[in-house]
């Protein structure tokens, strides 16, 4: 790395390092500004952390590894100093930390400095403690360091060969760890008591390759990584725990990330389409309905007759009373031609009143009354407009029709009489397709309210939107990653990738 792009990434490291300090996040700021330090001074020295319970025997092993024979082990886990033995023959240093099982938190805070420094763990292991559950939570723990990641059994030499053979004993240990899902390079077993211990041998090897192999500028690349991976997590944990609480609430389980959460809007969205899908088949079975009966209601009205020949004299006997010239009697005849127009409106009005009812208006509503297709919400308030049903025939429809200058024409009774029984037809048509469509509204209505007011539809709804707000705050949460990312892949390194984990519930 050159000097210009070591300004960049102290200009930028500088600027996140005062953002997550200003947050409270003191802990994250230190090691943030520890990378910094280091980049500054050039340090270029391969470090590798020796984690472990207290008394695994991480510093004897260290000792005969490094050949110090000045270092100390103790009874008791007494310091929270991290040691720092360089591999003779490398720029490799060994980190030596405290038990990880120490109650001290300055203990817990001193191997956590360690691990955050260090470019590749090991974890060492009692030999008569290897699958204690604390072992195999901290091999689970370092392996997602996304850190070179190495295992040592350590004290070997208290195996008992009449017991249970060697070979048997790792592959019993190997595939605990497979179980757990615990992901490693390579695992060691060793003794220090052992003169020339080939497992000893073999690490002291490896840990040689390493100094050549790792490249400080790529961890401190992947430290950065994890810490802003790390502010993001902690700046968003209540948001996403308080997120994580509404699954759990809602859907009585919660998603493990982001794609997780994903997946199962896609699932729950699917149904409310399904759902979606039922409403619209019977929508359209309903407008099929709907059109099928208004298709019937009409035939019926068309086909009534209402205007037989007596009917129809007496309205060819109305018109004729109207033309200019009619008149009756001698004495008093304007008296006379009046009450004869009146009596035979009258006749012809009563006659037609009377038909209309008896073979227009009476089928139609028996026809309405029939049509079952109506949802069951409704079907009261279409019996009670079935009933509402009716035509007046009265004087206003009758000399409503009256065209004036027709009148003298010979042909025109007959029209007349056409265009009343036309009008009849076409009133009462009228109502009976204003009263279906609204009906066909209040049903479409009630289908919908039926849908969206159904338990399975407002659980699935509600799932939707907690399972969308979760991934609303897992983006913001990789958002605010990555936006720090970016600065520095511009500034210091176009290679600079992003890693770290989803958020998680």
């Amino acid at each position: 790395m050159n000097q210009s792009q070591t300004s960049a990434l102290s200009s930028a490291l500088v600027s996140m390092v005062a953002k997550v300090r200003e947050d409270g996040y003191e802990d994250i700021a230190d090691k943030i500004r520890d990378l910094l330090e280091k980049q500054e001074t050039g340090d270029t020295k391969v470090r590798v952390a020796f984690c472990g319970l207290f008394s695994a025997g991480k510093t004897s092993l260290l000792r005969v590894l490094c050949q110090r024979d000045d270092l100390l082990t103790a009874a008791v886990p007494t310091t929270a100093t991290v040691a720092e033995i360089e591999l003779p023959g490398t720029h490799l240093i060994c980190l030596d930390t405290p038990g990880v099982d120490s109650t001290d938190q300055s203990h817990q805070a001193a191997t956590e400095a360690a691990l955050h420094r260090a470019d590749a763990i090991i974890l060492v292991m009692d030999y008569q403690q290897v699958e204690s559950d604390l072992n195999l939570e901290l091999a689970e723990s370092f392996a997602g360091q996304d850190k070179p990641f190495y295992l040592v059994v350590n004290q070997v030499d208290k195996h008992l060969e009449w017991e249970l053979p060697f070979v048997e004993y790792r592959r019993r240990i190997e595939q605990t760890f497979a179980d757990w899902d615990v992901v490693y390079t390579r695992i060691f077993y060793t003794s220090t008591r052992t003169p020339n211990d080939e497992g000893i041998a073999n690490l002291r090897e490896t840990l040689s390759r390493l100094a050549d192999e790792l490249n400080p500028a790529q961890s401190a690349t992947l430290s950065l990584s994890n810490r802003m991976q790390e502010y993001a997590n902690r700046r968003f944990a209540a948001q996403r725990q308080e997120a994580s609480s509404r699954c759990r609430e809602v859907l009585l389980a919660t998603p493990y990330d982001k794609s997780e959460a994903t997946s199962w809007i896609v699932q729950r969205e699917a149904q409310l389409s399904k759902l979606t899908r039922l409403l619209e088949e019977k929508m359209a079975e309903l407008t099929a309905n709907k059109q099928s009966f208004l298709d019937s209601v009409s035939r019926t009205i068309d086909l009534a007759q209402i205007a037989p020949y007596d009917t129809t004299e007496k309205g060819r006997r109305y018109v004729e009373s109207l033309r200019d010239g009619f008149k009756v009697g001698w004495l008093r005849s304007k008296e006379a031609t009046q009450r004869e127009r009146e009596e035979r409106q009258k006749a012809f009005l009563d006659d037609l009143s009377n038909r209309t009812l008896q073979y227009l208006v009476r089928p139609v509503q028996s026809l309405l009354r029939e049509a079952s297709f109506w949802p069951e919400a409704v079907r009261e308030a279409w019996f009670e407009r079935v009933e509402a049903v009716c035509v007046d025939v009265d004087e206003n429809l009758c000399v409503g029709q009256v065209k004036r200058g027709a009148l003298m024409s010979d042909r025109y009774p007959y029209q007349y009489v056409k265009d009343v029984v036309q009008a009849i037809k076409s009133a009462l048509r009228g109502k009976v397709v204003a009263g279906t469509e609204e009906m066909f509204g209040l049903s479409v209505d009630s289908l919908k309210k039926s849908m969206h007011e159904s338990e399975e539809f407002e659980k699935t709804q509600a799932e939707v939107v907690v399972l969308r707000h979760f991934v609303e705050i897992a983006e913001a949460e990789e958002d605010e990653a990555s936006s720090w990312m970016d600065v520095l892949r511009h500034e210091w390194s176009p290679e600079f990738e992003v890693v770290g984990g989803d958020a998680r519930g």
